[in-house]
């Protein structure tokens, strides 16, 4: 229980009157009976009995430990490699002037830490990157002053606003805060890492979140095309039929409704719809429906896009052969793993009648159920479309199967990659992100020679 652990920590550097110097060492029984008793509060608090819904109280507890199971990968390229493709804009200089470097520059450094954590030769030296000094300068400092903090550091970090936002026993169910500076300086001046998943979940989220703290709406406003562009790039990099955005708008006029492109299937149209928000942790760990429902309106509306296309489709004379298919399949791309599912699991978050078909739609049920809605991350989504680029899966008969998995609540998934299992070897990495790593290795050996 690694989240517990380090919940103990925050606690502990929260609290002033905790001498962070002087003080006999907690034993390991000590310890574990804490933890224990953290583990157990839920039940003795009758969380269960008192909460109506039960799929909210489920989906809060499995955030933390779905976190600390998932494996390490190259996710952490994905945000600064969409970065350094930019020109000089607003959505770059928001990058540069926040890490004080360019994201190339970012990508090289944290690739090494990464490396270095991942083989487990930690704790490392005190200026672990010294060898990259000569080729990157003071950026190597600048990005120790983002990751690592000492133990007095950390408190003051602690003890700051942010920190304290999720309160009570929500908190037993964050991903350690300590994500936010995943490295620790000890007292000899050696650096560690609180542990292996925390510092990967740490460099994977560190650009959206210091992005998200110092600019606000204005980084996701500014980035959020970006994330678009990204999200129908390997759409179209699938070499699968499709429609995109622009080509669809040219028919239909710029302010209808629209989604990132439409695939043609074999029998069914394939709609894919990206959404780029803030999505905080608080809105994993929501065990009250309506501030859920405030929190996932973005989701909402993604769906809400899809019945419009659909109709919008149909209503053409010239898609009619194209798309006037029977049913509709809609993936909405989220920025973050919002551990949603689907279009049903969506609507069982939200308290009866809140959330449903649109009234001036009556096809839409028989077009679009929410039995075909598929709420995913930006990660699972990369790896249903290199999937479908490899020609490991048909992506019609793909929907299909999952379709029919989210007709039972004992079949469906919480993960669209759940449906992809028996690739995930097989799977190629996205070409964006194996572009950003081997560009970064070639780099890095010029370095070290």
């Amino acid at each position: 229980m690694p989240w517990l652990t380090l919940l103990v920590v925050k606690w502990a550097l929260q609290d002033a009157a905790v001498n962070l110097r002087v003080g006999n060492r907690i034993s390991g029984e000590e310890l574990d009976a804490i933890r224990q008793q953290l583990w157990d509060i839920p039940s003795k608090d009758g969380e269960c009995e008192r909460d109506g819904n039960l799929f909210l109280m489920v989906r809060s507890i499995s955030n933390v430990q779905i976190d600390f199971q998932r494996t390490g990968g190259w996710a952490f390229l994905r945000w600064p490699s969409l970065y350094a493709r930019l020109p000089e804009s607003k959505a770059r200089q928001q990058f540069t002037s926040t890490f004080g470097m360019e994201p190339n520059t970012f990508i090289d450094l944290t690739y090494v830490l990464y490396a270095i954590v991942s083989s487990g030769e930690v704790p490392m030296d005190k200026d672990c990157l010294a060898l990259y000094r000569p080729r990157y300068g003071d950026a190597v400092d600048k990005l120790y002053g983002i990751l690592i903090r000492d133990l007095a550091g950390l408190r003051s970090e602690l003890q700051k606003e942010p920190a304290q936002r999720i309160r009570g026993k929500n908190e037993l169910y964050e991903f350690p805060y300590l994500k936010r500076f995943p490295l620790i300086r000890l007292r000899d001046g050696r650096v560690h890492c609180w542990h292996r998943e925390v510092f990967i979940r740490g460099i994977e989220d560190v650009v959206h979140l210091r992005l998200s703290d110092l600019f606000c709406e204005d980084y996701t406003q500014s980035f959020s095309r970006v994330f678009e562009n990204y999200v129908t790039e390997l759409a179209v990099d699938t070499g699968r039929p499709h429609l995109t955005e622009a080509d669809y708008k040219r028919v239909v006029g710029a302010g209808a409704p629209a989604v990132e492109l439409i695939f043609e299937g074999n029998d069914c149209n394939v709609l894919v719809e990206a959404k780029m928000g803030f999505f905080a942790d608080d809105v994993l760990i929501q065990d009250n429906e309506a501030r859920v429902f405030i929190k996932t309106k973005k989701v909402r509306e993604g769906i809400g896009q899809g019945w419009k296309v659909g109709r919008l489709l149909r209503e053409r004379p010239e898609w009619k052969t194209r798309f006037g298919k029977e049913q509709d399949y809609l993936l909405v791309v989220t920025s973050r793993e919002l551990l949603i599912g689907g279009g049903e699991m969506l609507r069982r978050l939200y308290a009866q009648g809140k959330f449903g078909y649109p009234d001036d739609d009556p096809d839409a049920v028989r077009r679009l159920p929410l039995t075909n809605v598929f709420v995913v991350s930006i990660g699972d989504y990369e790896m249903a479309m290199s999937c479908v680029k490899a020609g490991l899966v048909d992506l019609s008969e793909l929907m299909k199967k999952a379709a029919e998995a989210n007709q039972q609540e004992n079949t469906s998934r919480l993960f669209f990659s759940d449906f992809l299992r028996d690739y995930m070897n097989m799977c190629p990495l996205p070409k964006a992100l194996s572009t950003a790593r081997d560009d970064a290795e070639a780099r890095i050996r010029q370095v070290i020679g």
